[in-house]
C-alpha cells in the first residue's frame, strides 16, 4: 500500500515537473519511465530495511528497559537486605 502511494505521488509530481507531460506516458521517454521506476524501487527496498531496523531497535531497547528495571528492583532488594543485616548485628552486639 505504502509502495503504491509513494508511485503514485512519484508519478504525479513527476508529471508537474515536466512541462506538456501527461504523467508517466506522456513525453517521457521509456527508458526514463524505467529509471523512475528503479529508484522508486531502491527507495522502497531501503525504506523496507529501515523499517526493519528500526523494529529491531525498538525490541531491543524494550528488552534493555524490562532488564534495567529487573535490576533496579534486586539492587532495591539487596540494599533492603543488607542493611537489614546490619540492623542485626549491631542489636546482636549490643544485646
Amino acid at each position: 500500500m505504502l509502495l503504491l502511494r509513494c508511485w503514485r505521488r512519484t508519478a504525479s509530481t513527476a508529471s508537474m515537473r515536466v512541462p506538456g507531460s501527461s504523467g508517466l506516458h506522456g513525453d517521457h521517454s521509456a527508458s526514463s519511465d524505467t529509471d523512475t521506476q528503479e529508484q522508486i524501487h531502491q527507495l522502497n527496498h531501503k525504506l523496507q530495511k529501515v523499517q526493519s531496523e528500526n523494529s529491531a531497535l525498538t525490541r531491543d531497547k524494550k528488552r534493555l528497559e524490562t532488564q534495567l528495571e529487573e535490576e533496579r528492583k534486586r539492587a532495591k532488594n539487596l540494599n533492603f537486605s543488607l542493611q537489614r543485616r546490619k540492623l542485626r548485628s549491631r542489636m546482636e552486639a549490643k544485646g
